[in-house]
Formats: C-alpha cells, structure tokens, sequence
C-alpha cells in the first residue's frame, strides 16, 4: 500500500519541477546587445568649417537588431530646425561620412536618431559650431609679468578671429570661472588678484565663436583653450629705472596692481583703503601697467598724499610717469583737497 502512494509523490514533485524550468525558459527576455552610434571626427564644442564633414559609425553585434532608419537632424542654437535627412536602412559597423550643408556661423546641435522595428533604439547628439574663417589664442600675456603677491594684474589674450566677428571669451582657474563674456565688452583682458602666498598658478582662456544665450553660459569646454602659469612672488619686482627707494619720497605709488603707499607716509601711516572711482580700470599700455583714467574717472586716498604742514605746502617734487590717451586740455592730473575746503593743490593739463 505504501508503493502507490510514493509514486504519485514523485510524479507530482518532479511535474512541478520540470515546469518551473519550462517556465524559465518561456519567460526570460532576451538578450540583445544595443545599437550603438558614435561619433568618430567631432567632439562637443570642436569647430567646423565649409567643406568638413562628420564621421560616424552605427555599432551592433547583433543582426536581429538591424536599424530600419536613421535620422539626422541639425537645431540652431535658439532650438530651430535647420537642415535634417534621413537614411533607410543604414550600413552597420562601417565609418559612414556625413557632409553637411552650407551654415552661417553660430553653435549647432546635430542629432542621430536610430530606429528599429519598434521605434527608437538609439539617440546621440552634440554641440558643435560652424565658422567662416580662422579662430586661434595665440598666446597670453601678463602685466607685469611677475606678480606680487596680493597685487592685481592684468592678463591679456593674444586672439586671432575674423574681421567682425565677436567671440565669447571665458577665463577659469583650477575649474573656478573667473570672467566670460564678449570680446565688444573687453573680456580678451582680465583684472586678476594674485593670491597672498607665492607660488605658480594656471590660469585658462577659452574662445567661443558666438557668446551664449543671453543669461546663461556654455555647458561644455571650447575645442579652443590656452592656460598661462603665472609666478606670484613675494619679493619686490621693482627695477632700477622705477621710483626706488621708497624711503627717498614722502608718498610713493607705483600703480602695479596696487594701489598702496610705499613711501614714508604709506610706512608710517596705517594703511588706509583708497578706491578707483569712475571709469578708472587697472590696465596696460605698451607693455606698461597702470590705471587707465578716463573722464570722471580717478583715485580716493583718504589720507593727505602731499608733505602739508599747518595748512601749506613746503617746496617739493611731484614725478609722474603717465602716457595721455586723446585730448588732455583742461583735464586734471592730480587734485587734492581738505574737507575743510582750505586747502586744494591742482595739476591739470594745459594747452
């Protein structure tokens, strides 16, 4: 009696055994290996001109997974359709040549849709721009080219750019961004701080052909950079045909990327902040650095900078080293003055 019962037992146990394996077999997906596009003579940001063309390649390993059509499609930098084609059946895993239309200049985005039997199976897109002409950085200059620590400098970019063109120029250190914007705004030179500490420090230009949207910035690198390592120093860089020593004069100021007092008053004294006012801009000029000071524009220095004893001013020297820019007739060179109103000194330009 124990025997029948044992074998309908094994039956049944080794039913829902071989079920579960069936079930296994009849449910499991797939697997397919995707389709692939990439893109093999064009990276984000690089530059095209008439004439280039893109590569590109469709991988798959799988021939169940065959694209049935490709699309190409190129959108303006405002989102607009400019130009888009299509490809039925397209070749596999062999470098296919894309040759694009005729574009004026500005950043595009070209995107390759692949469909299959069910729809889409793969997208790849990037942005891209079309020039007419040579783009190039030459090079980056600094004033002075060693800096002292804690002073400004001016950093300047050699461009090389079209005729009427305005190119987007963003300047970063260490991945920081510290200026961006057009050249007509005067971003191909930059007012840096040099740090406290002496050491080197890399400083990186890129150039855009055409700025961004209003408000916003380029997500991704320009194809064309430049980094400069600029030596900060501790040590003073003044030369032997400057204002030297500091303590031959009463108030000393070498306008270097600073606007501190080293003579005898700047020593003695405590420091106190002077401030540019107007269009004042530390700038360069025949490899000179300064501030450049255009009308309305000049330097605040809360302390009297002239020797003045009991309100008068005993014989002395006052040295500039200064190149006028346009008409100079009737501008001030140099006014100071007490709050009281009693005293005034004025320097001005004559015919």
């Amino acid at each position: 009696m124990q025997r029948l019962f044992k074998l309908p037992v094994y039956i049944l146990v080794a039913g829902l055994v071989l079920g579960s394996c069936s079930d296994l077999s009849m449910f499991a997906p797939s697997v397919e290996e995707p389709v692939g596009i990439k893109i093999l003579s064009l990276s984000e940001g690089d530059f095209l001109q008439g004439g280039d063309s893109v590569d590109f390649l469709i991988q798959t390993e799988d021939q169940s997974t065959e694209p049935v059509l490709l699309e190409i499609a190129l959108n303006a930098q405002s989102g607009q359709s400019v130009w888009n084609t299509s490809i039925t059946s397209p070749l596999t895993d062999e470098e296919l040549e894309l040759h694009l239309p005729d574009l004026e200049t500005g950043q595009y985005t070209i995107e390759f849709t692949v469909h299959g039997e069910e729809g889409v199976i793969e997208k790849e897109q990037l942005s891209f721009f079309y020039v007419a002409g040579q783009y190039e950085i030459l090079g980056i200059t600094s004033y002075p080219p060693t800096i002292m620590a804690g002073h400004e400098s001016v950093i300047e970019a050699e461009l090389l750019y079209p005729a009427g063109s305005n190119p987007y120029i963003r300047w970063s250190q260490d991945g920081t961004i510290l200026a961006a914007g057009a050249l007509s705004e005067g971003f191909q030179s930059i007012t840096w701080p040099a740090s406290e500490e002496e050491g080197v420090y890399s400083i990186r230009v890129e150039m855009f052909p055409v700025p961004p949207p209003a408000g916003r910035d380029f997500s991704f690198s320009s194809s064309l950079s430049l980094t400069a390592r600029l030596y900060v120093s501790t040590e003073s860089i003044l030369t032997e045909d400057e204002l030297v020593p500091g303590d031959s004069y009463y108030s000393l100021f070498h306008f270097n990327g600073s606007l501190s007092n080293t003579g005898v008053l700047g020593k003695e004294a405590a420091q106190k902040e002077a401030r540019l006012i107007g269009d004042a801009a530390l700038g360069s000029e025949g490899g000179i650095i300064g501030y450049k000071l255009k009308s309305g524009g000049g330097i605040v220095y809360p302390l009297n900078v002239l020797p003045i004893l009991n309100g008068k001013l005993p014989p002395c020297t006052v040295t500039f080293r200064l190149i006028p820019a346009g008409e100079s007739e009737g501008q001030d060179l140099l006014s100071i003055s007490d709050q009281a109103g009693e005293f005034r000194f004025r320097i001005f330009f004559d015919k």
